[in-house]
C-alpha cells in the first residue's frame, strides 16, 4: 500500500487568510497612524489661527514653529511631544500659566526639546524690585533718584518740625535778587524777621555739627538730625550752643542778630536733605509780611 502523507486541508487558504490578516493589521496600523497625524495637525492649525490674532514676538515664533512642524513627516508620538512643548511655552510666555505634567506617566522617551537659544529674546529682569536701588552700602536708598517731593513727603511723614523763630517771611526759598549785593542768586533757605536777641530754637532733635563764624552768614549754627536731615540758622547775634552738643527739639540755641552780609536782624533758615537743599516753607508755617 503506497505511503499516505497527511497534508493539512486547505493550506493554501490559511497562509492566504494570515496574509490578509497582516495587510489588515497594517493597513489599521497606517490609518492609526495618519488619523493621530490629522488630529494633531488640525490641533496645530486652530492653534496656528489663535495666535495670528496675538500680534507679540511670542506668538509669532510659536506660528512658525508650527507651521515648520506640521511640514514634517515624523511619527505621532515626536509630533505629540512637540505639540506638548509648543502648547506649554506658549502658556507660559503668552498666558503667564505652565502646562502640568501628567502624573503616573510611564513614558520614558523624552520628547524633542525646544532650542532655548532659538526662542525670543524678552530682556533681563530687573534686579531689584521698583524704589529699592541699592547703594554702595547694600542698603536700599535711591535718595539720589527722588524728586524734591518725594524727599519733602519722605521727610514729613517721619518728622514734625517746630518753627525756629516767631515772625514774618521776608525772603522765600529760590532764585531772588540779594537785598544787599543786588545780585542774582539762588536763595537756599528762608529768611524771618526777628528782633535782635529773639530766641532761636532747634527745629528736630539732633547734634550741633558746627558753630561757627562766617563772612556771609555771621553767627551760625547747624545741627544734624535723623534721616540725613541737616538744619542751618544764620546772622545770629550770639551763639548758646556748642559744637558737639546734642539738642532736643525747641531747646534755644542761639539769639537772633544781623551779623554777616544782612539787611536787618533776622534769622536765615535752611533745610538739607544728604546734598540737597529744600524749601523749609515745606516743613514749618511762617506767615508773611
Amino acid at each position: 500500500m503506497e505511503d499516505i502523507v497527511s497534508r493539512p486541508k486547505y493550506s493554501r487558504h490559511n497562509v492566504s487568510r494570515r496574509k490578509r490578516r497582516n495587510n489588515i493589521q497594517g493597513d489599521s496600523r497606517i490609518a492609526d497612524k495618519l488619523l493621530g497625524q490629522i488630529i494633531v495637525c488640525v490641533a496645530l492649525l486652530i492653534a496656528v489661527g489663535a495666535f495670528k490674532s496675538i500680534d507679540t514676538p511670542a506668538t509669532n515664533f510659536l506660528t512658525d514653529k508650527i507651521k515648520n512642524e506640521i511640514s514634517r513627516d515624523i511619527e505621532p508620538k515626536a509630533i505629540y511631544n512637540k505639540a506638548e512643548q509648543l502648547l506649554s511655552y506658549a502658556l507660559e510666555k503668552v498666558w503667564g500659566t505652565q502646562l502640568q505634567p501628567e502624573k503616573n506617566s510611564t513614558d520614558d522617551e523624552p520628547g524633542e526639546e525646544i532650542d532655548n537659544a532659538s526662542l525670543p529674546y524678552e530682556g533681563d529682569k530687573g534686579a531689584y524690585a521698583e524704589g529699592e536701588l541699592k547703594g554702595a552700602s547694600g542698603e536700599a536708598t535711591g535718595e539720589e533718584y527722588m524728586s524734591d517731593g518725594e524727599l519733602v513727603s519722605f521727610i514729613k511723614s517721619r518728622h514734625q518740625f517746630v518753627v525756629p523763630v516767631a515772625g514774618a517771611l521776608t525772603s522765600g526759598f529760590g532764585d531772588r535778587v540779594h537785598p544787599v549785593t543786588g545780585e542774582n542768586e539762588f536763595h537756599t533757605g528762608i529768611d524771618i524777621e526777628a528782633e535782635i536777641g529773639e530766641p532761636i530754637k532747634a527745629a528736630l532733635d539732633g547734634k550741633v555739627i558746627e558753630a561757627e563764624s562766617s563772612d556771609t552768614y555771621g553767627n551760625y549754627i547747624k545741627i544734624q538730625h535723623e534721616d540725613d536731615i541737616t538744619t542751618m540758622y544764620g546772622h545770629c547775634s550770639k551763639l548758646m550752643a556748642e559744637e558737639g552738643q546734642d539738642v532736643k527739639k525747641g531747646n534755644v540755641i542761639a539769639s537772633a542778630g544781623d551779623t554777616g552780609i544782612s539787611a536787618g536782624a533776622h534769622l536765615h533758615f535752611e533745610v538739607w536733605k544728604g546734598g540737597k537743599a529744600l524749601n523749609p516753607e515745606e516743613f514749618v508755617k511762617v506767615p508773611s509780611e
